[in-house]
């Protein structure tokens, strides 16, 4: 039977026996038996077995992921716990492992010659941090921020090859990992040139959407209205989120409001409420954004 992966701290990245549940350290407190850590006064759940073979098979496309492999996974690796605005991975760090959000938020992006980040892309529980770098060796091309507490399991490459030597169908799922990864970059740089930015901001909820849809295990496919009290909670600043949307602040405010005009979304200071699910997958298909008043 496969074990569960250990638990380490970012800052030590030390293993621990899981029958034990102790570590003492900086970052965390001590693990305790009950299942919850503490970052610095702040409680975290420990994710069971369950719960991680869940966030396994939401990491990879549908039905690449055997019975095999997922067994194998499941015996590989460590926890590491990030506290708010740490950094779970700095541009020029040694890649040798895959790194998956088991819990939180991270965005990931570069550091500019005054230290002001600038991000690419938001990654929430259940997807990659990185699962391809360490594949290619040298160091990390990008950093990577925790904007909440957060949680990631570290995949390192020499575990995963020596897996792999007796699970081929775990190869095959990695392959399919970065394939995607490479469809999603297509498609976003599509997008950023073919799209109006109305459309881009509507992708963007409706991305940020799915995922909370994800880690809540239910489907929004078919529904006519988001259910009561689903909200997007914006975490992140919005030059972060303009970032992304290769737009400005002002113009991704804009379009917010033009969505609260449309009667899309709902806001309510830092939370979003969607109203209407078929009108905002309309508009991210729209060539031309619709006639609002400013």
């Amino acid at each position: 039977m496969s074990t569960a992966p250990t638990l380490a701290v970012t800052r030590s990245k030390r293993r621990l026996n899981p029958a034990s549940l102790s570590l003492e350290s900086d970052g965390f407190d001590a693990v305790r038996p009950r299942g919850r850590a503490s970052a610095r006064g702040h409680s975290v759940d420990m994710p069971s077995a369950a719960a991680l073979r869940a966030t396994l098979q939401s990491a990879f496309p549908v039905e690449q992921l055997s019975e095999g492999a997922l067994a194998a996974l499941l015996g590989l690796g460590h926890l590491q716990g990030l506290t708010a605005k740490s950094m779970c991975l700095d541009e020029g760090q040694k890649a040798d492992a895959l790194y998956l959000l088991v819990q939180g938020t991270i965005s990931v992006g570069r550091h500019d010659a005054a230290r002001q980040w600038s991000q690419r892309r938001t990654v929430h529980a259940g997807q990659w941090v990185d699962a391809e770098s360490a594949w290619l060796g040298g160091s990390f091309r990008e950093c990577a921020r925790a904007e909440t507490q957060a949680l990631v399991w570290a995949f390192p490459v020499a575990e995963l090859e020596i897996a792999m030597g007796t699970q081929p169908a775990l190869a095959r799922a990695l392959l399919a990992v970065s394939a995607d990864r490479v469809q999603r970059v297509a498609g976003d740089a599509h997008e950023l040139m073919a799209k109006n930015v109305l459309s881009r901001c509507a992708a963007w909820l409706l991305n940020e959407l799915q995922a909370l849809q994800a880690e809540s295990k239910t489907d929004i496919e078919g529904s006519a209205l988001a259910p009561a009290g689903q909200q997007i909670v914006l975490s992140q600043r919005k030059c972060a989120i303009a970032s992304q949307l290769g737009t400005s602040p002002e113009t991704f405010s804009r379009s917010l409001r033009q969505l609260r005009e449309l009667q899309v979304i709902a806001i309510k200071g830092y939370r979003i409420s969607v109203l209407n699910l078929p009108a905002l997958i309309a508009l991210c298909e729209a060539d031309e954004p619709p006639n609002v008043a400013d």
